[in-house]
């Protein structure tokens, strides 16, 4: 499992993101302390997610939103894209990774 690059905050998602994954990412991202930027999260990987996933998506983004900070899904697979739009949750589609907030 790919640990969050907390100085750059961008995060690689693995192939999965199932119930049977979600413990071990909310450990590693509350470990690291989820640093009070804009996140970017590559979902270029992933090939099977649940709703357990789509829900841990939805936690980190609320907990970022709250403390005025960004979550932005980018590469992500068109067999997902419809379930992460549905759920109102930012997409960019083939962009380089933007410059993030880095002051906090």
């Amino acid at each position: 499992m790919t640990l969050p690059d907390t100085a750059k905050g961008v995060w690689s998602a693995p192939e999965a993101l199932t119930i049977y994954q979600v413990r071990k990412l909310e450990a590693s991202f509350s470990s690291s302390g989820l640093p009070r930027r804009d996140w970017l999260f590559d979902l270029s990987g992933v090939t099977e997610i649940d709703s357990a996933g789509l829900q841990w998506l939805l936690a980190v983004r609320n907990r970022l939103f709250s403390a005025g900070y960004r979550l932005v899904f980018v590469n992500v697979p068109s067999a997902i894209a419809g379930i992460i739009e549905l759920i109102s949750l930012e997409i960019r589609q083939n962009e380089p990774f933007p410059e993030l907030v880095t002051d906090v």
